[in-house]
């Protein structure tokens, strides 16, 4: 039996992983109408997958590509909002991949979650997101807030770390 569960995760990661390295940018991307953006919500979802689990040496030039195209996307899109809180962007500064990344992780949460607008679970997601590519450590500087970041999700405390964060704000 639990070699059966084991094999079942292993399989599961593999297969995980292996969509994930194998996504392909979109060409010749059109975006002008609500239309247009909808056709493209799950190759977003899968650029956020990308981006979290890939290593950041030797991809270059198509982290590039998929960084320019998640952009282009959250830039324009009509159902994604996404504000860059000062907390969030002091735990992102060390590592200039991060921010795409916790947009695409963002993203990805309100697209999987029926359009979701909590800012809570968005950045929640996007933190992640980025927490997931530090971890591979490949082409990623080491930061102490990032490694503190890692330990509050370890411990299950990250949506009470983020909630703290946003009523912080709230009362200034």
């Amino acid at each position: 039996m639990i070699k059966s569960l084991l094999l079942s995760l292993s399989l599961l990661l593999f297969t995980t992983i292996t969509l994930a390295q194998d996504f392909h940018v979109p060409e010749n991307v059109n975006l002008y109408t609500k239309e247009d953006y909808a056709r493209y919500e799950k190759d977003i979802i899968a650029a956020a997958g990308w981006l979290e689990s890939t290593p950041v040496l030797n991809n270059d030039k198509k982290r590039a590509m998929v960084n320019l195209f998640v952009m282009d996307w959250i830039m324009g899109s009509p159902t994604i909002n996404i504000e860059m809180r000062g907390f969030v962007l002091e735990v992102m500064k060390k590592n200039s991949q991060f921010p795409v990344v916790f947009m695409a992780g963002y993203a990805r949460y309100v697209l999987e979650n029926n359009y979701d607008k909590s800012v809570l679970n968005g950045y929640v997601a996007g933190l992640k997101s980025i927490t997931h590519l530090y971890k591979l450590r490949d082409g990623i500087k080491r930061d102490k807030k990032m490694e503190k970041l890692i330990e509050i999700e370890d411990t299950g405390k990250l949506n009470e770390w983020v909630q703290e964060k946003l009523d912080r704000r709230k009362k200034s």
